[in-house]
């Protein structure tokens, strides 16, 4: 052993310079770091290329990871906004699994002309349906910190195991195009060997799956119904956290993706085949009616009444694709972050 290197951390470290000297004079910058995990053997190589479309001169990054634990490479945009969200792109740039099968004929000048042509082409793709996720493995925490373009937030998954509801620490992530949810320690991965720097994807699903979503009066729980294949079986994903504000976060989030593809959905309800049967103008006379009680006395049964009323606005509103709708929702958030007002309702 050299410095500590296994033989073939010495191989991939050689390479690693070998090919900085190689793509210096093409203004590509490489950093790379072999990682300082317990049972893992890892190198992250950084990846800078200048933009071949863009004449603002912004630089597109990447990370190449090389595991040789698994015999595995992985290649992930750190800021190419879309499609940064912890998605493998190298079976696609490479248009072949990434298993390393020989490390003295890896060729990682190859993979480098390989990503020259991605970019020189990212104009012309639909960046939607390039990447693969893989459930039930383990993923890189320090990786999914570092793609700042991408939704995270902290929470517990509240799942139903062996006949008990528990709350396991997780991570929610939401981008473009997927909806994911990676678990902490080894409730979903006993194979875990790294607890630290690792955590396991135990779902992900694209944002035009979210048949519904709502967050509950009490508890601070969010819950997606989404659609888990072509046969209309559904899925449920519910999580929670300690702090409300959370919560509110995700499904601010989740608006804003859904209005920005232009996607009709209901965030309490599915409506299939017909509009709600909802008269709105009668509904939004109740609501003044109702506000206006709420001025005078603070009273339980106003504000379950707001509530329901909110609801069918929210409703009518999120059907019609009016964005109406989000000020309902709005609505309702402050309601529910009014201790006096969720004390009353119990």
């Amino acid at each position: 052993m050299e410095n500590g290197l296994t033989q073939d951390e010495i191989i991939i470290e050689s390479q690693i310079k070998n090919l900085q000297e190689k793509i210096i004079k093409e203004n590509i910058t490489l950093q790379y770091e072999k990682m300082n995990y317990e049972k893992i053997s890892e190198f992250h190589i950084f990846l800078t290329f200048p933009s071949i479309n863009d004449n603002k001169g912004q630089v597109i990054k990447f990370l190449l990871l090389i595991s040789l634990t698994k015999k595995k490479l992985y290649l992930y945009s750190i800021n190419l906004i879309q499609i940064s969200d912890a998605r493998d792109l190298l079976p696609f740039i490479n248009q072949s699994p990434s298993k390393i099968v020989n490390l003295e004929s890896l060729n990682l000048m190859n993979i480098i002309e390989n990503i020259k042509t991605f970019i020189s082409a990212i104009s012309n793709k639909d960046l939607s349906k390039i990447g693969r996720f893989y459930l039930g493995e383990d993923y890189d925490i320090n990786l999914v910190s570092i793609l700042n373009e991408l939704f995270a937030i902290r929470c517990f998954h509240y799942d139903l195991i062996d006949g008990t509801y528990i709350n396991i620490p997780s991570l929610i992530t939401i981008s473009d195009d997927y909806v994911c949810l990676y678990e902490y320690g080894q409730i979903a991965n006993k194979h875990l060997t790294d607890i630290k720097n690792k955590f396991t994807l135990v779902f992900y699903g694209t944002i035009k799956s979210i048949l519904s979503f709502k967050k509950s009066l009490v508890g601070s729980i969010v819950t997606l119904l989404l659609r888990r294949d072509l046969n209309n079986k559904t899925f449920t994903l519910k999580i929670t956290s300690n702090e409300d504000e959370d919560m509110d976060k995700v499904m601010d989030v989740l608006i804003e993706k859904i209005r920005n593809i232009g996607y009709r959905m209901n965030i309490y309800e599915k409506k299939e085949g017909e509009l709600p049967k909802i008269n709105i103008e009668e509904t939004e006379k109740k609501i003044i009616e109702y506000e206006e009680k709420l001025k005078v006395e603070e009273n339980a049964d106003a504000i379950k009444e707001l509530l329901e009323l909110y609801g069918k606005a929210i409703e009518f509103y999120s059907a019609i694709n009016d964005k109406r709708y989000i000020e309902y929702n709005n609505k309702v958030r402050r309601i529910l972050k009014n201790q006096k007002y969720t004390e009353l309702i119990g």
